[in-house]
């Protein structure tokens, strides 16, 4: 063979093995990549299997529903179980359109849905409304819808989630019924520090500022409230520190408003509570008046009971004179008791009221002898003549109580006259009644309007002792008794006092 072909032959051999090489070198590569894409493609469909589980337990497992709506142009969206299970529904009832469950919304409140959803989707904001829905057995439930809404294209979509709130409706309702049920006011403002709710007492104590809308700041609902007490200083309220002023408008009173923290979990931020204690204050004021006026209507005949006991330790007299001083102490002394008496017989009607009552039914006639046989006037003094009708008059009273009554108009009748007192029993406008005159000094009209007040005496000189309670405990206990205690009067003529009991059967 010629040198030159056969240098050709071998070169040929040479090259078919490096191709042989390099096609045996990239197979095995392609082996190896085709390997590694199995293994990668296995890795991510575990892994999508993974996602698609988990998505599935979350979408059985949870309390929501959640809803697409691809195209808003279009009618067709896609609803999880949970969705029709929230609705009473069975995945298999699909709902062919979202019109579908529209007309399933309560019609009050389909209005407002398809015009939040109408300006979600112009504004591409999000969307949420509180809507009522028919169940199958025709019952309606409390929903809560949330969504996001973008544009996903050339087209609009929207994507959220129903949740169902008639528990929690249901609790906001009673809720609201115990704050409507309350004389205080109360505001609520969420974490923003915007209104968020107003109870219905507001209307009554301040009815300017329950016309404020919802959403108005903490600083600006104060400023309104600034500007009704006449204050611009007024300080914004401390928590713990309640703040008392005075309301003008619409009518004078004094509001207390006071500041409570809320959970502060996005929710209630700040509470705020309006009281309208004007009747406390009132309240507060006649105790520190009782008080006072007791304090003096006892000073007096303890500083004479003291002068005399000091003339009687320190000074020299004639034991007739003596005598004299010891009668006075003792008469003051009777005072200071009777005085004691009337405010502990104040002090039980105020804290026990009727719950230490013991009632018989008896004939009023047989009470008012019983009384008057217990009765010791002045030593001087007649005993009252007495009346009685002729029918009996059943009442229902306590017998120790209605003793009291008795012997208070007795004592107020023999104080204010000396002349004989009458005492008559009969009936009047349909009621039991016991009628004690006197022809003592009477009242005027201006008189005889206060008369029956705590500590008002008709004779204010102090000749005649006595603190000003009798009438006013005797009108009480009648009181508890469902009587009453009435007044005629006439100057220089006397006065005739008519206890009136209900009759009984």
């Amino acid at each position: 063979m010629h040198p030159a072909l056969l240098i050709l032959l071998l070169g040929a051999l040479g090259l078919l093995s490096l191709g042989m090489a390099w096609l045996i070198r990239e197979r095995r590569r392609d082996r190896h990549r085709s390997a590694t894409l199995e293994a990668a493609l296995a890795r991510s469909e575990e892994a999508l299997r993974c996602v698609d589980e988990r998505l599935r337990l979350a979408l059985e497992g949870g309390s929501d529903g959640l809803w697409d709506w691809p195209d808003v142009s279009q009618p067709s969206g896609w609803w999880s179980p949970q969705f029709y299970r929230l609705l009473g529904l069975e995945p298999q009832e699909a709902m062919t359109d979202t019109s579908l469950f529209l007309e399933t919304v309560h019609p009050r409140d389909r209005e407002p849905l398809m015009a939040n959803l109408s300006r979600a989707i112009s504004e591409l904001s999000r969307y949420e409304a509180e809507f009522r829905v028919r169940m199958p057995g025709g019952e309606y439930r409390w929903f809560r819808s949330r969504a996001r809404v973008w544009r996903d294209g050339e087209r609009v979509r929207m994507a959220g989630a129903l949740q169902d709130i008639d528990e929690l409706k249901r609790a906001q309702a009673e809720l609201a019924d115990i704050f409507a049920a309350s004389p205080d006011a109360y505001m609520a403002f969420g974490a923003e520090g915007r209104l968020r709710y107003v109870s219905p007492a507001l209307s009554t104590l301040c009815p300017a500022l329950a016309q404020v809308s919802y959403n108005l700041p903490l600083s600006d609902w104060l400023r309104q409230l600034q500007d009704l007490h006449g204050d611009p200083t007024l300080p914004a309220p401390e928590l713990g520190a309640p703040t008392l002023f005075q309301q003008q408008r619409p009518q004078p009173r004094v509001l207390q408003l006071s500041s409570h923290p809320g959970r502060g979990d996005g929710g209630i931020q700040t509470l705020l509570q309006l009281r309208d204690v004007s009747a406390e204050m009132a309240v507060d004021a006649l105790k520190s008046e009782f008080i006072s006026t007791a304090a003096h209507e006892l000073r007096t005949p303890m500083a004479t009971i003291y002068g005399y006991i000091e003339l009687l330790l320190y000074r020299d007299m004639p034991a007739e004179r003596a005598r004299g001083y010891l009668q006075k102490v003792h008469r003051q002394c009777a005072a200071v008791v009777g005085i004691t008496n009337d405010l502990l017989d104040l002090a039980r009607i105020e804290s026990r009221g009727r719950a230490d009552l013991d009632r018989v039914r008896m004939d009023l006639r047989a009470l008012v002898e019983q009384a008057l046989a217990d009765w010791e006037p002045a030593e001087g003094r007649l005993a009252p003549q007495l009346r009685l009708g002729a029918r009996p008059l059943l009442v229902y009273v306590d017998l120790t109580l209605m003793k009291k009554v008795l012997r208070a108009l007795l004592s107020n009748a023999y104080k204010f006259s000396e002349q004989d007192v009458e005492v008559e029993v009969q009936e009047r406008l349909g009621r039991a009644a016991v009628a004690i005159r006197d022809r003592g000094i009477g009242m005027d009209a201006q008189a005889l309007a206060r008369a029956g007040e705590r500590f008002w005496r008709a004779d204010p000189s102090g000749a005649r002792l006595g603190a000003g309670l009798g009438l006013a405990i005797a009108r009480e206990l009648c009181q508890l008794m469902d009587g009453v205690v009435e007044l005629e009067s006439q100057p220089g003529q006397g006065t005739t006092a008519w206890v009136m009991l209900p009759l009984t059967t």
